[in-house]
């Protein structure tokens, strides 16, 4: 069994790296992240490029002892304001193969992000308060 501080520390390199790449495919790969905007969404590229430059300020937020807490909440909140887009992928993911024939996620690939989005969302949570201290 690991320790409290081990499975902390872990869990931050973890989530500093998958922030780190997630928010720089925000601008390497838009027109892939484009297609998955769901119709209804405002100003779809607008918003790619601000949650890019959002994941890489949380990524920071974990490496500094003081914004850590914070930075926990705000990963979980991400979570669940990406939800919409990961279900609008997860539904329409046959029409967005179509669509995006150079780039798209398996049916199957999409409808797992979801539940592992709640498990990020949970993770997260569960971190913060141990961090703002």
């Amino acid at each position: 069994m690991i320790s409290k501080s081990t499975f902390h520390f872990w869990s931050r390199i973890f989530w500093v790296l998958l922030l780190l790449g997630a928010g720089l495919s925000h601008f390497v790969l838009d027109d892939f992240l484009l297609a998955q905007m769901p119709p209804y969404m405002p100003h779809p590229t607008m918003l790619i490029y601000l949650s890019g430059v959002a994941e890489l300020i949380l990524a920071a937020g974990l490496i500094y002892p003081a914004t850590r807490g914070v930075s926990w909440y705000m990963i979980a909140a991400m979570c669940v304001v990406y939800l919409p887009v990961h279900w609008h992928v997860a539904i329409d993911c046959a029409a967005l193969a179509e669509v995006n024939s150079g780039y798209h996620i398996p049916c199957w690939l999409a409808w797992l992000r979801l539940p592992i989005q709640l498990l990020f969302i949970i993770w997260a949570l569960y971190m913060a308060p141990a961090s703002a201290k």
